[in-house]
């Protein structure tokens, strides 16, 4: 059965874009997430809980005190000053689904896969959020404890450093990263029982973004939906396969003027024809089926 409207669930949309911040590379393009992922959202029916004006510092730019308070500075009854509060305390616990999705910088290091923030008063290494952190306190959130979780990354996911990347390629031919075996290994996160995790790329490699239309996942999750009419059932794993389908037949090309490239857009070479693929995975027990709106 379909889910309507009041029973299909909140939604926190977060857009790590940079301008202007010292230290974080810019991700020119990366506006249009935000607003793909709100269409996404409200075609599905979820409400957005951060899109208010009163949560503008919890849906861009934010420091990763924004992800969780000091214990010295709780959240007062009425003002969530961090995103743990807000779905602590905005989440409905009669709703069946709660999607979360975070558009960053990321990296694997030590096998580990981190989400970078914004905070111009920590040495840059101090910034990265370890998603296994995020996945466990969605777990253990009490008002999410019986919901279908859904967890959209749009991040690179290589294990090289592409926010401190100064390097240019020639465009002489594509540059292909080494292959996984050549590659440290990536331990996978542990996953909960219904959880879907939706990653913009797989492990070892670049996420790409289109200067014009925003990142490439977004974009074309927009454009699967798009397809769609109002009233229409269906299947949240059909269409992000679809989506995925869109994404791998995308590649770079320089002479585009609304070139797509990686997470660092000031600093990143992209090569003509390099491409990624989005990565689902889930331990769900029944498909997720939405009535569009």
């Amino acid at each position: 059965m379909a889910e309507m409207a009041s029973d299909v669930g909140g939604a926190v949309i977060v857009v790590n874009i940079g301008l202007g911040k010292k230290g974080f590379v810019n991700r020119t393009g990366a506006n249009m997430d935000e607003e793909n992922l709100v269409y996404f959202a409200d075609r599905l029916g979820f409400k957005v809980i951060n899109k208010d004006q009163q949560y503008t510092c919890l849906r861009r730019d934010l420091e990763l005190h924004h992800w969780k308070h000091a214990s010295k500075n709780p959240c007062c009854e009425n003002q969530e000053k961090c995103l743990q509060c807000l779905i602590e305390k905005k989440v409905s616990e009669s709703s069946k689904y709660f999607l979360f999705a975070l558009s960053s910088h990321g990296k694997i290091e030590n096998n580990e896969f981190f989400v970078e923030f914004i905070d111009e008063s920590k040495a840059r290494n101090k910034r990265f959020l370890p998603l296994k952190e995020v996945v466990e306190f969605l777990k253990n959130c009490e008002c999410l404890r019986k919901k279908v979780v859904i967890l959209v990354i749009e991040a690179c996911r290589s294990n090289q450093d592409t926010t401190d990347d100064t390097g240019v390629q020639s465009g002489k031919g594509p540059t292909v990263l080494p292959a996984d075996d050549d590659q440290p290994p990536y331990i996978p996160i542990c996953i909960p029982k219904n959880f879907l995790l939706v990653y913009s790329t797989t492990p070892n490699r670049y996420a790409y973004r289109d200067e014009t239309n925003g990142s490439w996942f977004e974009s074309k999750l927009k454009q699967a939906l798009s397809d769609e009419n109002e009233g229409e059932i269906v299947d949240l794993l059909q269409l992000l396969t679809k989506t995925a389908g869109l994404v791998s037949e995308m590649e770079a090309d320089l002479s585009d003027k609304t070139k797509p490239t990686a997470s660092n857009t000031e600093t990143f070479g992209v090569t003509p024809g390099a491409k990624c693929v989005p990565c689902i995975e889930h331990r769900l027990t029944k498909p997720p089926i939405f009535k569009l709106h």
